[in-house]
């Protein structure tokens, strides 16, 4: 059983990989941490797409163009996939926030809001494909640990906000939150609606208002 699990793991390598030189029978080291990553990144799409409840592991590797073996190799069960796609979404909102912002702690409060907004309106279909996959999620009856972790990713968002933005204030914090989904699933439904750059600028003018008004960030 061993032996064969092992031939196994060795074409889980070859699969992935894809890179076997024609002239060398010796297959090239693999990066296993790229590798998932990749798969997970390509995961959003397939979840959102297939929904997370319908899709099966077979079906997730059939999508990917992997053996559901090179799949279960990464990944034990959907569940893991989804813990380990959160943390992955996270991740990388933060470093694309980081490109966006350039890393300039002296911008003004105004020009943090507008590359906040511009960061999700350069991935708006990621983050429309994130909501198809949360709606999916939190419907679901005895999936508590994912739910759990859904809301705990929401506060992490609050955080990173926070930090962006220099708006201390958690309640604020969270309605721009609201506001920055909720202007993505109108255009989700009407394109046309409104775009992000309008709903940063009604954001602007609403934040100089509370300013002018001493509001407490």
């Amino acid at each position: 059983m061993q032996k064969k699990i092992d031939i196994q793991h060795y074409f889980v390598h070859y699969k992935l990989s894809k890179k076997i030189s024609r002239g060398n029978s010796m297959p090239k080291i693999v990066n296993h941490e790229k590798y998932k990553t990749e798969i997970l990144a390509k995961c959003v799409d397939i979840l959102a797409r297939r929904g997370y409840s319908a899709v099966s592991m077979r079906e997730i590797a059939a999508e990917l163009d992997v053996s559901t073996g090179t799949l279960y190799h990464y990944f034990a069960t959907k569940e893991d996939i989804f813990k380990e796609l959160v943390k992955f979404v996270l991740n990388k909102d933060i470093e694309e926030l980081q490109i966006h912002s350039k890393g300039d702690l002296g911008q003004t409060l105004e020009t943090r809001i507008e590359s906040l907004f511009q960061m999700v309106q350069a991935r708006e279909a990621y983050f429309q494909n994130l909501l198809y996959i949360i709606c999916d999620v939190s419907r679901l009856k005895n999936h508590e640990e994912e739910k759990s972790l859904i809301a705990d990713t929401i506060k992490e968002y609050v955080h990173i906000i926070t930090k962006h933005l220099g708006v201390t204030n958690p309640a604020l914090n969270r309605i721009l939150i609201s506001v920055i989904l909720g202007t993505v699933v109108q255009r989700i439904l009407d394109s046309e609606a409104i775009s992000l750059s309008e709903t940063s600028d009604v954001v602007k003018d609403f934040l100089s208002i509370l300013l002018s008004n001493s509001f407490t960030f």
